[in-house]
This record gives C-alpha cells, structure tokens and sequence, in this order.
C-alpha cells in the first residue's frame, strides 16, 4: 500500500510540474544615444552659455574638485563671465565615484546659487532654475537660459532636450 501511495504521489508531482516564478528582467541601464561632447554642444547651441570655455581637467579639479582618472567620460561649458551663472557640466564617473561626482556638482549648483543671491538677481533665478540630474550613470549640472525667458520653463526645457539623448 505505500507503494501504491508513493508513486501516486510521484506522479502526481510529475504531472502538476514545477512552478517557478521567472527571474525579474533588470532595466538596463539609460545609455546615451550620442557622445556626451554632442550633449553639451547641444544644450549650449540652444541656451547660448555666455563666455563658454570647455570643461577641461584642470577646471574639473579647481571647479568641482574631481580627478579624471576618476571618471569615464565627461563634457562641459561653463562661464568664465563674472556676470553669469551659466554651466552646463555631464560627468560619467566610474561606478564607485557616482556619489561623489553628485556631491561635487550639487555643491557647484549651491555655489553658483550664493554667488549671485545678492548680486544679479536674474543669474540668481536662472542659478535656482538649475538642476542636478542623472540619466542612468551620466550626472548632470544645468544652469542656464535665454534673457528674458522663465528660468524653470528653460530648467524643464533642458530636462526635456537631455532625455532625448537617452531614448
């Protein structure tokens, strides 16, 4: 009789199967769709950076105090007038400097927002416009606009121009 019981129960199992749950398919990571130069090249033809000069590794050590053998790629305008607020900045960073990078970019946003508090009051909206931003592991730090534009419509337009590198 337990014999009959155990391969009743063998064959019930063989016939119902296993159940497994498939694996959860893991997002792949956004990738840009251009080089991160045609980015910057990009936001600074439609935001016009005023005095641009190109994010290099000596302005990436004296402005956000990062080291190039840090990061795998990075592109950059930023002003070198004293009256704008203008940076447009996208770091990749190898995977174990993302939190630094975000940190380094974060404190230049604040940076530029305290420079021009009490000084021009449009660069200052245009600095409080600005954003720091991630596109899987791209990490971006935007402050810019046109003259006589909202600088959270142009904010919101550069969010819009970025995603479009990453579709």
């Amino acid at each position: 009789m337990m014999k009959a019981f155990l391969a009743a129960l063998l064959a019930a199992i063989a016939l119902t199967g296993c159940k497994t749950q498939p694996l959860p398919l893991q997002e792949a990571e956004p990738q840009p769709n251009a080089p991160l130069q045609e980015i910057i090249d990009h936001l600074g033809s439609q935001f016009e950076v005023e005095l641009p000069v190109p994010l290099d590794q000596q302005l990436l050590s004296d402005l956000l105090g990062l080291k190039e053998e840090d990061l795998e790629e990075y592109a950059g305008q930023v002003s070198m007038s004293m009256v704008s607020a203008d940076n447009l900045i996208v770091i990749r960073p190898k995977p174990e400097k993302e939190r630094q990078v975000e940190k380094a970019l974060t404190k230049r946003l604040e940076q530029g927002q305290l420079a021009f508090e009490h000084y021009l009051p449009d660069q200052y909206e245009k600095a409080r416009a600005g954003v720091v931003t991630a596109r899987g592991r791209c990490i971006f730090l935007v402050i810019a606009g046109r003259r006589d534009t909202d600088p959270a419509a142009e904010a919101a337009l550069a969010q819009e121009i970025i995603d479009d590198f990453f579709q």
